[in-house]
Parts: C-alpha cells; structure tokens; sequence
C-alpha cells in the first residue's frame, strides 16, 4: 500500500501525509543484503505445494488455444469436432465472455493484437482431453 502511494505521489511531484519516509525505506530492506526466503527448503527438497499439485473431484481442466499471429481476425471458430469428443464439457469463445469495461483486457479474443494472446478456451475432464480438443 505504501508503494502505491508513494508512486501517485511521484506523478503529482508532492508527498502525502499518509506515506511516510520510514515506511518507504522499510519496503526496501533487504535490497544489497544477503535474504534466503521462507520457502526455499520446501522448494529445494521438493515439498513445496504448487497449484498443479492439487487436485478435487469433479474439477475441470482448461486448455487455451493461442493466437499464432500477431495482428490478426478471427472470422470463424469450428468447434464441432472438439465438442463431441469425450470428455469435452464445454468451449468458451469471445461472443461467450461478457465484455470488460475498459480499461481491463478481454479474456478471450477475436482480434488478437500479439502472438500468445488467448482465442478460445476448452474446459475438460483431463488434460490431456483438453490439449486433444485443442489440436
């Protein structure tokens, strides 16, 4: 929070009441020192809990399909075939997912801007049905 608004302030060109120079130093108190996080010993040996590691009944995998182009038009999506495989439940395009109001991103596209940006989304029983669907 300090940060935050130690950054509006650095546009403005004033300093709030509210952030306080000791609060901005103490944000900074390990830069140029020696620091071992708390999770490193659960990460080196390899019990540290990520989010592929968990895993409920009934849950669902997603699969993205990526825009290959940068700058390009998606004038029509054929999801047919993906939908009667087995194991498919469902697949989300652009016309599925509510507008955002600016200035938030779309979640899923059909005028992707770059390379890598989401287009359709395939929601299935496992992965590897999700990434079948896919191709």
């Amino acid at each position: 929070m300090a940060y935050e608004q130690e950054w509006d302030n650095l546009e403005g060109g004033k300093k709030s009441s509210s952030t306080s120079d000791s609060k901005v130093k103490n944000n900074h108190i390990y830069l140029g020192k020696d620091f071992t996080p708390p999770d490193v010993r659960a990460k080196v040996t390899g019990k540290a809990k990520y989010s592929e590691d968990f895993r409920k009944e009934g849950m669902l995998f997603i699969k993205l399909l990526l825009s290959p182009r940068p700058a390009a038009r998606v004038k029509r999506i054929d999801s047919s075939e993906a939908l009667k495989m087995e194991g498919v439940v469902d697949i989300l395009t652009a016309e599925d997912v509510a507008n955002q109001p600016s200035p938030k991103a779309q979640i899923l596209t059909n005028n992707p801007k770059y390379v890598g940006e989401p287009i359709l989304a395939i929601a299935a029983e496992t992965e590897l049905i999700a990434s079948d669907a896919l191709d």
